[in-house]
């Protein structure tokens, strides 16, 4: 997955299980924030991420959302259960996995085969 996907889909999981109000994302792997903007409720999702220029949109419901990133043409989903969530990159042809923990996310890339961390 590329990581402007990557942080929307733990931005907006942490939002939905938290609930959480968060306007950035702090990726631990790049040592930054990156605002962001715009709603994420249980059905629809529509933000902005200032870093790529890019709105993020969607719907559904929590057990399964089917979003666009505008910056890369990409769709990708998200499913939300518990604190745990899950979701497929359409443009990568990966699956991902995570978990929420308070503000913490912990986001396993299939496709890189690795974790990484957020915060919001």
């Amino acid at each position: 997955m590329k990581e402007e996907i990557r942080r929307t889909a733990a931005y907006i999981a942490g939002r939905i299980v938290s609930g959480n109000r968060s306007s950035s994302v702090f990726s631990y792997e790049n040592s930054r924030y990156t605002s962001i903007s715009g709603a994420v409720g249980s059905r629809q999702v529509m933000i902005f991420d200032y870093d790529s220029s890019s709105h993020i949109t969607g719907s559904g419901d929590s057990s399964k959302m089917n979003l666009f990133h505008s910056g890369y043409g990409a769709h990708f989903s998200l499913s939300v259960s518990g604190n745990q969530f899950r979701g497929f990159d359409y443009a990568d042809g990966t699956h991902y996995t995570g978990t929420v923990s308070g503000r913490s996310i912990s986001l396993f890339d299939y496709g890189m085969n690795r974790y990484y961390h957020y915060s919001i």
